[in-house]
């Protein structure tokens, strides 16, 4: 029969602040992510995944999956409160 190899990727737990460019387009009307700096190097999103608001207290943050132009991917999330974006997660694509 067929054999079947499964690679398992692993997605990285960072927590860690970051900076964050935005673009605002007053059609959708939405500010989107449009470059992060992270450890010194600039990642460009390519494609915005999801977009949703949770509830952490009284506070909102917006989270934001992201690939960047690299094929990477990115979960940040802005604090409504603080105005601060968080590096939460991000996978590099590569097997475990």
């Amino acid at each position: 029969m067929y054999d079947v190899l499964y690679e398992v990727w692993m997605i990285h737990q960072i927590n860690e602040e970051i900076a964050v460019l935005t673009v605002y387009d007053p059609r959708k009307p939405k500010a989107l992510p449009w470059c992060l700096k992270w450890k010194g190097r600039y990642y460009y999103v390519d494609k915005l995944t999801m977009l949703h608001p949770i509830q952490d207290g009284r506070t909102l943050v917006h989270v934001f999956s992201v690939y960047t132009k690299n094929k990477l991917y990115f979960r940040l999330e802005f604090n409504t409160r603080s105005l601060k974006w968080v590096l939460k997660e991000m996978d590099d694509g590569l097997p475990n």
